[in-house]
C-alpha cells in the first residue's frame, strides 16, 4: 500500500515490516500546455485542480488568488479533466506520476519549500502480521533502513498531532549527520522543526 495512505493507527497485531527505497516524495504540476517552472508564473486567479486539503491549503499559502478546483479519479482520469475543463493546471504526486511513465507531462516538480507532502507520500509500505516470523524475514530484504526511518517519523509526527492520513498536514522526514528531522517548509536548507 502506498504508506500516505496508510491509516495513522493500524490493528495491535499488524506492523508495517518493510519500506521499499522511497521515491522522490515531491508534488507536482502539470499543466495543458508543458510550461516548466509554471507554478509561480500561472495568472491571477489561476484554475488549479486537486482533492487535497493538504495540498489547497500550501497552493492559497503560495499564491491566495489561485481558484481550486475539486479533482478526483485515478492521473488519466485527472489529465483528461485538465484539459476538458481547461484549467491552468494540477497537482498530483510525483511518485504516481513516474510509477505510470507520465513523467514528460511534468510542467514542474514543487520544492518542498512551496509544498511539503503527505506523511508517507512516495513510498510504500508492506503491512504484516507482527506475530509472522517467516514473512516478516522474507520482507526484511525489500526494506530500506533510511526510506522506514523518514516514514516512521512522518506518521510519528502525525500520530502527535493526533491527524489521519486525510488531514491537511505535510511532513518531511530525512536523515542529515545521523539525526532524523521533520522538513520546515519555511527554509531552503530544509530545517529541522
Amino acid at each position: 500500500i502506498c504508506a500516505k495512505d496508510l491509516p495513522t493507527e493500524i490493528p495491535d497485531d499488524l506492523v508495517i515490516g518493510a519500506v521499499p527505497f522511497r521515491e522522490m516524495s515531491n508534488d507536482v504540476l502539470i499543466t495543458g500546455a508543458g510550461e516548466r517552472d509554471a507554478l509561480k508564473n500561472l495568472q491571477s486567479g489561476a484554475e488549479i485542480g486537486t482533492s487535497s486539503l493538504r495540498r489547497k491549503a500550501q497552493l492559497l499559502y503560495f499564491q491566495h488568488d489561485f481558484r481550486i478546483v475539486d479533482l478526483r479519479g485515478n492521473l488519466d482520469t485527472r489529465i483528461k479533466k485538465l484539459l476538458s475543463e481547461e484549467l491552468d493546471g494540477i497537482i498530483v504526486a510525483y511518485a504516481g506520476v513516474k510509477r505510470l511513465g507520465y513523467e514528460n507531462r511534468i510542467s514542474e516538480i514543487i520544492e518542498h519549500e512551496v509544498m511539503l507532502p503527505a506523511a508517507g507520500q512516495g513510498a510504500l509500505a508492506l503491512e504484516v502480521r507482527r506475530d509472522d516470523a517467516v514473512i516478516m524475514e522474507a520482507v526484511k530484504t525489500l526494506n530500506h533502513d533510511e526510506s522506514m526511518v523518514s516514514v516512521n517519523a512522518e506518521r510519528s509526527f502525525l500520530k502527535r498531532l493526533r491527524a489521519g492520513c486525510r488531514a491537511p498536514v505535510g511532513a518531511y522526514g530525512y536523515i542529515t549527520e545521523g539525526t532524523i528531522k521533520i522538513a520546515d517548509r519555511k527554509s531552503t536548507r530544509l530545517n529541522a522543526s
